[in-house]
């Protein structure tokens, strides 16, 4: 492949993800099934208009938190895809009434408060998991795989920079998440450490979300089996949100083997 293809290819990828790629939650833009594209336009036009008029009535100011739906919609997806459809109405019902409309009607570019989010990931914690945030972990790998699926944007991860094109992903946080900002600190072959620093009202279990996008990210860019660690949390009386990534020992990504499979969910 010559220079001026690699540009034009890397380029094409980089437009692919600034329009599908959430850093944080989930990050691709499915549905709930049954919804139909003319229903959600409709949904679009209406929600986007009541989301305008209160942003400028002054709505905002109470400094809550808001994040894309895309997040939630694809927890929903993941959760009723590998647990079936009879837990996820378990986590449902554990769900306050607003959390369980916005699930049904929301579509993946609203925007709406980060507490739905993580009072879904509470509740789905509760009923799959044992309280120690590897379901809300396994729900931002999920997503962060919905986006990065595809021979063509692994291809562009393969040949591409990584360290340029994992900083670019990252400077996306503001497109998926109206406060704050995610920060490459560190890109090596053995070690990736990134913060994420402005978010007004930290969350754990929103954290551990991060903890498993730095999994999928990192393995997109040619790591095996990485091991991403949450190693400070402000939620948890740390002064920063720090995440640090890790190289399994004595592997050098850059000679890996072939990769013949994806690690199950």
């Amino acid at each position: 492949m010559t220079r001026p293809q690699l540009i034009g290819w890397t380029g094409s990828f980089l437009r692919l993800v600034s329009r599908s790629v959430s850093p944080v939650s989930g990050l691709g833009a499915a549905g709930l099934p049954g919804s139909t594209l003319g229903e959600s336009t409709r949904l679009l036009h209406r929600r986007e208009g009541r989301l305008q008029c209160s942003r400028r009535s002054g709505e905002r100011g109470n400094s809550t938190v808001r994040v894309k739906a895309q997040g939630l919609l694809n927890a929903v997806k993941w959760i009723e895809a590998e647990y079936g459809r009879k837990a996820l109405d378990q986590v449902l019902a554990g769900c306050s009434p607003p959390v369980r409309e916005r699930c049904a009607t929301a579509i993946a570019i609203n925007w709406h408060p980060m507490q739905e989010l993580v009072e879904l990931l509470q509740s789905a914690e509760h009923v799959l998991g044992t309280g120690n945030g590897r379901v809300a972990e396994r729900i931002g790998e999920a997503g962060a795989r919905a986006n990065l699926k595809g021979v063509l944007i692994r291809m562009a991860f393969w040949v591409a920079n990584p360290e340029f094109l994992m900083r670019r992903v990252a400077g996306l946080w503001r497109r998926f998440n109206d406060e704050g900002e995610m920060i490459m600190l560190h890109v090596a072959e053995d070690v990736r450490r990134f913060e994420v620093t402005g978010v007004s009202t930290p969350n754990w279990l929103f954290c551990c979300t991060i903890t498993g996008w730095g999994t999928v990210t990192t393995e997109a860019a040619g790591v095996v089996d990485p091991i991403a660690r949450h190693v400070e949390c402000r939620a948890r009386g740390a002064s920063r949100c720090l995440w640090q990534v890790t190289t399994p020992a004595g592997l050098n990504p850059s000679s890996r083997p072939p990769r013949t499979s994806e690690r199950p969910p």
